[in-house]
């Protein structure tokens, strides 16, 4: 017979001294939930000790909740009714090796008892979490990491708070400065999949503002950069590091942690590992391992890299490629990513024949496209609503009946819609093209782009520009 469950206790813990602990995995989870859920989790884990053996319910007076998480006294009955009843609907997933996963509730029971009930003369909440989390909360000893909880509840949004807690326990507590991700993953570990399907909404309303939140209210900061196919983001590269001004007001991450880190060695096959699978995911058939030790691991990866390119630009050409894997053999068979990169890092390394020519005219002319792709993309999110609603009405108004159609059937969206956009909203007068983006010649001038390189081969690129662009 089992003997019976000890009855909650009220713990007084100062609560600037609470940090939220968890494994990696945890953190990384695909999550789903409303800010007060994920700032009343927070509350609950944090009163979990990584070293204790088993879950206990955990009981926190009502009055505690309200100060720490800012609810208004006469709402809050009402607000953690609602949020519990939601938070006992909720699930993770984790993700497991070899495309596994497993799913289960976070909370188990919740319990509401009235002052006149409670032991303390308090009003207070049990919540108990569910068994399937203890591995990832409990006898932590690697893979784990642990952040304020004042940081947590103190940023505004949930998006924040996923963007926040990935990134710090991505880093391994900021020892590694560069992530990426792709940016369909991000959005499912976030708890956004399907949503933003347009990047600049993603990163108005979710990239900009966790960067301002957590800038304002934690001791991390990141900055960012897309990663394009073609004109398609497809993932993004964060720069995180110590925010030194929220240092200054106290906002400390921990900076002694026995969690688990990357040794150097570590990192290298971690990296190696994920271009195995990125190689298999793209459909190369031969073994993935031998070709990384045979070309090695750099070469690999920008072949990799200049192999997605060039599928995504066929795409927009009456020749699609079909076998992406097919390609990245040829394309390491000829050495193609090899010549590519001593063109571009060390031009004068040989006489420039008209092939190397053409690759950097080639080169230079994508370089002005995403410019100018850059400059219509930021022109337009800069647009009010009505000023949007101006130009939609301008390209009904000029453009042909066949584009019309085609820009009905396509959604108005897509390469067919942008071009015409860009081309109304400099016609229209909404917009004025820069001097150095009126023609990739202006563009390549203006950055002295060509600087590096002898006369006679400016000459002989500048020529090619001409029959590129």
């Amino acid at each position: 017979m089992k003997a019976p469950l000890e009855p909650p206790t009220v713990e007084v813990v100062q609560t600037s001294r609470l940090k939220v602990t968890q494994a990696n995995a945890l953190a990384r989870s695909a999550q789903q939930m409303t800010l007060m859920e994920k700032r009343l989790l927070a509350l609950i884990i944090s009163r979990v000790r990584r070293e204790d053996e088993d879950f206990t319910t955990y009981r926190i007076p009502i009055v505690d909740i309200e100060n720490l998480l800012g609810l208004n006294t006469k709402a809050s009955y009402s607000i953690l009714d609602e949020a519990t009843t939601k938070l006992l609907s909720r699930v993770v997933r984790v993700e497991g090796a070899n495309g596994g996963w497993e799913k289960f509730q976070w909370v188990s029971k919740a319990r509401y008892i009235p002052k006149e009930e409670s032991d303390t003369g308090l009003a207070c909440l049990d919540l108990r979490l569910h068994e399937d989390l203890r591995p990832l909360l409990l006898q932590l000893n690697k893979k784990f990491g642990s952040i304020p909880l004042e940081q947590i509840v103190s940023l505004p949004s949930f998006n924040s708070i996923r963007i926040f807690e990935i990134l710090y326990h991505e880093s391994y507590a900021l020892s590694r400065s560069i992530l990426r991700f792709e940016l369909e993953d991000l959005k499912l570990r976030i708890g956004i999949e399907g949503k933003y399907r347009n990047y600049k909404d993603f990163r108005k309303n979710v990239l900009d503002r966790a960067q301002k939140d957590c800038k304002r209210f934690t001791g991390l900061e990141f900055g960012y950069q897309p990663i394009k196919e073609g004109r398609k983001v497809v993932e993004i590269q964060f720069t995180v590091r110590p925010n030194r001004e929220s240092a200054q007001s106290g906002n400390l991450l921990p900076s002694e942690i026995p969690m688990f880190s990357l040794s150097a060695e570590a990192e290298a096959e971690t990296e190696r590992r994920q271009l195995e699978r990125e190689l298999q995911e793209s459909g190369f058939m031969f073994d993935a391992a031998d070709t990384i030790d045979r070309y090695g691991h750099d070469y690999v990866r920008e072949t990799l890299k200049l192999a997605k390119r060039t599928k995504a630009k066929a795409e927009r050409s009456a020749k699609p490629i079909q076998n992406l894997g097919g390609l990245i053999n040829a394309m390491l068979r000829d050495g193609v990513a090899r010549s590519s990169r001593t063109t571009a890092t060390d031009p004068l390394s040989k006489p420039p024949d008209e092939e190397r020519i053409k690759q950097v005219a080639d080169a230079l002319v994508q370089a002005y496209a995403d410019q100018v792709d850059q400059f219509f993309d930021e022109a337009w999110t800069a647009l009010s609503r009505k000023q949007r609603d101006e130009v939609h009405a301008v390209m009904k108004d000029r453009l042909d009946r066949f584009t019309l159609k085609q820009l009905e059937s396509d959604g108005w969206r897509g390469l067919i819609y942008e071009a015409a956009r860009q081309r109304i909203l400099v016609d229209g007068g909404f917009v004025a093209l820069p001097q150095k983006l009126e023609s990739v010649d202006s563009f390549v001038e203006a950055e002295q782009l060509l600087t590096p390189y002898p006369l006679n081969v400016r000459r002989k690129v500048m020529t090619a520009l001409g029959r590129a662009s």
